[in-house]
Protein backbone atom coordinates (compact mmCIF):
# COMPACT_ATOMS: atom_id res chain seq x y z
CA UNK A 1 0.00 0.00 0.00
CA UNK A 2 1.35 3.43 -0.88
CA UNK A 3 2.63 5.76 1.81
CA UNK A 4 0.15 8.47 0.78
CA UNK A 5 -2.81 6.11 1.29
CA UNK A 6 -1.50 5.11 4.71
CA UNK A 7 -1.00 8.79 5.60
CA UNK A 8 -4.50 9.73 4.39
CA UNK A 9 -6.19 7.00 6.42
CA UNK A 10 -3.94 7.80 9.39
CA UNK A 11 -5.35 11.34 9.37
CA UNK A 12 -8.89 10.00 9.02
CA UNK A 13 -8.34 7.59 11.94
CA UNK A 14 -7.20 10.56 14.05
CA UNK A 15 -10.80 11.88 13.92
CA UNK A 16 -11.75 8.98 16.19
CA UNK A 17 -8.67 8.89 18.41
CA UNK A 18 -8.53 9.72 22.11
CA UNK A 19 -5.77 12.26 21.29
CA UNK A 20 -8.41 14.36 19.50
CA UNK A 21 -11.60 13.31 21.30
CA UNK A 22 -10.43 14.07 24.85
CA UNK A 23 -9.04 17.60 24.42
CA UNK A 24 -11.59 18.43 21.72
CA UNK A 25 -14.34 17.12 23.95
CA UNK A 26 -13.20 19.28 26.86
CA UNK A 27 -13.37 22.40 24.70
CA UNK A 28 -16.68 21.29 23.19
CA UNK A 29 -18.22 20.65 26.61
CA UNK A 30 -16.93 23.98 27.94
CA UNK A 31 -18.45 25.73 24.93
CA UNK A 32 -21.76 23.95 25.46
CA UNK A 33 -21.86 25.01 29.10
CA UNK A 34 -20.90 28.58 28.14
CA UNK A 35 -23.84 28.63 25.70
CA UNK A 36 -26.13 27.24 28.44
CA UNK A 37 -26.50 23.95 26.56
CA UNK A 38 -26.19 21.98 29.79
CA UNK A 39 -28.42 19.07 28.81
CA UNK A 40 -26.54 18.63 25.53
CA UNK A 41 -23.21 18.72 27.38
CA UNK A 42 -24.36 16.16 29.94
CA UNK A 43 -25.80 13.93 27.23
CA UNK A 44 -22.56 14.04 25.24
CA UNK A 45 -20.32 13.47 28.26
CA UNK A 46 -22.34 10.65 29.82
CA UNK A 47 -22.87 8.86 26.51
CA UNK A 48 -19.22 9.06 25.46
CA UNK A 49 -17.94 7.88 28.84
CA UNK A 50 -20.48 5.05 29.10
CA UNK A 51 -19.84 3.81 25.56
CA UNK A 52 -16.06 3.87 25.93
CA UNK A 53 -16.20 2.09 29.30
CA UNK A 54 -18.46 -0.54 27.74
CA UNK A 55 -16.05 -0.98 24.79
CA UNK A 56 -13.08 -1.32 27.16
CA UNK A 57 -14.85 -3.97 29.24
CA UNK A 58 -15.81 -5.93 26.11
CA UNK A 59 -12.24 -5.65 24.75
CA UNK A 60 -10.81 -7.06 27.99
CA UNK A 61 -13.40 -9.86 28.18
CA UNK A 62 -13.05 -10.84 24.51
CA UNK A 63 -9.23 -10.56 24.62
CA UNK A 64 -9.03 -10.79 20.82
CA UNK A 65 -5.56 -9.92 19.53
CA UNK A 66 -5.11 -7.41 16.76
CA UNK A 67 -4.16 -8.42 13.22
CA UNK A 68 -0.41 -8.89 13.03
CA UNK A 69 0.23 -6.68 10.03
CA UNK A 70 -0.87 -3.24 11.28
CA UNK A 71 0.42 -0.29 9.26
CA UNK A 72 0.27 2.01 12.31
CA UNK A 73 0.94 1.40 15.99
CA UNK A 74 -2.25 0.31 17.79
CA UNK A 75 -3.16 2.01 21.06
CA UNK A 76 -3.89 -1.22 22.94
CA UNK A 77 -3.44 -4.95 22.32
CA UNK A 78 -7.13 -5.80 21.95
CA UNK A 79 -8.98 -5.76 18.67
CA UNK A 80 -12.68 -6.38 19.34
CA UNK A 81 -14.60 -4.11 19.32
CA UNK A 82 -13.10 -1.05 17.64
CA UNK A 83 -13.21 1.90 20.04
CA UNK A 84 -12.63 4.31 17.14
CA UNK A 85 -15.73 2.95 15.40
CA UNK A 86 -17.81 3.24 18.54
CA UNK A 87 -16.75 6.75 19.51
CA UNK A 88 -17.26 8.27 16.05
CA UNK A 89 -20.87 7.13 15.88
CA UNK A 90 -21.55 8.46 19.38
CA UNK A 91 -19.71 11.78 19.03
CA UNK A 92 -20.53 12.81 15.49
CA UNK A 93 -24.00 11.27 15.70
CA UNK A 94 -24.88 13.27 18.82
CA UNK A 95 -23.45 16.47 17.35
CA UNK A 96 -25.62 16.00 14.25
CA UNK A 97 -28.61 15.24 16.49
CA UNK A 98 -28.04 18.44 18.48
CA UNK A 99 -27.96 20.47 15.26
CA UNK A 100 -31.26 18.87 14.19
CA UNK A 101 -32.83 19.93 17.49
CA UNK A 102 -32.17 23.61 16.85
CA UNK A 103 -35.13 25.38 15.23
CA UNK A 104 -32.89 28.27 14.12
CA UNK A 105 -30.79 26.06 11.81
CA UNK A 106 -31.93 25.78 8.19
CA UNK A 107 -32.84 22.34 6.86
CA UNK A 108 -29.97 22.45 4.37
CA UNK A 109 -27.43 22.85 7.19
CA UNK A 110 -29.09 20.07 9.15
CA UNK A 111 -28.82 17.71 6.19
CA UNK A 112 -25.21 18.76 5.56
CA UNK A 113 -24.33 18.12 9.20
CA UNK A 114 -25.89 14.66 9.08
CA UNK A 115 -24.07 13.79 5.84
CA UNK A 116 -20.73 14.98 7.24
CA UNK A 117 -21.28 12.95 10.44
CA UNK A 118 -22.07 9.78 8.47
CA UNK A 119 -19.14 10.30 6.09
CA UNK A 120 -16.68 10.88 8.95
CA UNK A 121 -17.94 7.84 10.86
CA UNK A 122 -17.80 5.65 7.75
CA UNK A 123 -14.30 6.81 6.78
CA UNK A 124 -12.95 6.31 10.30
CA UNK A 125 -14.37 2.78 10.34
CA UNK A 126 -12.84 2.08 6.93
CA UNK A 127 -9.49 3.50 8.05
CA UNK A 128 -9.23 0.94 10.85
CA UNK A 129 -9.56 -1.92 8.35
CA UNK A 130 -7.36 -0.32 5.66
CA UNK A 131 -4.60 0.26 8.22
CA UNK A 132 -4.91 -3.39 9.34
CA UNK A 133 -5.53 -2.37 12.95
CA UNK A 134 -8.89 -4.18 12.97
CA UNK A 135 -10.78 -6.85 11.10
CA UNK A 136 -14.13 -5.96 9.56
CA UNK A 137 -15.96 -7.72 12.42
CA UNK A 138 -14.14 -5.50 14.97
CA UNK A 139 -15.29 -2.37 13.16
CA UNK A 140 -18.85 -3.59 12.71
CA UNK A 141 -18.99 -4.52 16.41
CA UNK A 142 -17.71 -1.08 17.41
CA UNK A 143 -20.13 0.67 15.06
CA UNK A 144 -23.09 -1.30 16.42
CA UNK A 145 -22.08 -0.46 20.00
CA UNK A 146 -21.71 3.20 19.00
CA UNK A 147 -25.13 3.29 17.35
CA UNK A 148 -26.75 1.63 20.38
CA UNK A 149 -25.16 4.20 22.70
CA UNK A 150 -26.14 6.98 20.29
CA UNK A 151 -29.77 5.86 20.60
CA UNK A 152 -29.39 5.66 24.40
CA UNK A 153 -27.93 9.18 24.42
CA UNK A 154 -30.85 10.51 22.39
CA UNK A 155 -33.23 8.73 24.76
CA UNK A 156 -31.44 10.36 27.72
CA UNK A 157 -31.72 13.77 26.05
CA UNK A 158 -35.48 13.41 25.50
CA UNK A 159 -35.99 11.98 28.99
CA UNK A 160 -34.62 15.14 30.58
CA UNK A 161 -35.75 17.82 28.13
Amino acid sequence: MSESVVSFFGVIAYLGSWQLIVPGGVFLLAGMYAQDLVLQAKTLFYTLVASELFVLIVKILMNKPRPGNALVTPEDPWSFPSAHSSVVFVLYGLLAFFVWQRPDVALGWKIATLVVAVVIATLVCASRVVLHVHDLTDVIGGAVIGIVFLVLGIWYFFSFS
